[in-house]
């Protein structure tokens, strides 16, 4: 069964996305941003956070969540950089400073995981 106000809008080419519950992050490649969702867990129903879509480089391409969950990392593969984004209360996304080069042609996945002290 379809969900109710379905299909939800994420952009031109949704490119990538992570789901944290309850909030969903959608990168979009044609209009460099990310659009971000929180997701109704007894319906599956998506309501964009204020404030989205989040304006991000050219061509985000990968997304990921760190594993305390309070900051995503945006590939960008026509801008060639890595941008941190703190996850606020809210589920909107704060720039860290400013994007980090990532060599030329970034293609691949990011991928973060916790190491035990």
């Amino acid at each position: 069964t379809q969900v109710a106000g379905s299909p939800f809008s994420a952009g031109a080419s949704p490119s990538a996305l992570v789901y944290l519950s309850p909030t969903l992050y959608v990168a979009d490649s044609a209009s460099n941003d990310v659009s971000v969702f929180t997701v109704a867990l007894n319906t599956g129903r998506l309501t964009p956070v204020t404030g989205s879509p989040f304006a991000v480089l050219g061509g985000p391409s990968r997304i990921a969540c760190e594993p305390s969950g309070r900051f995503i990392y945006v590939l960008s593969a026509d801008s060639e950089t890595v941008a941190a984004l703190a996850i606020h209360a809210t589920g909107a996304l704060i720039p860290i400073g400013g994007p980090v080069a990532a060599g030329t042609g970034p293609l691949a996945a990011i991928a973060l995981f916790a190491v035990p002290r």
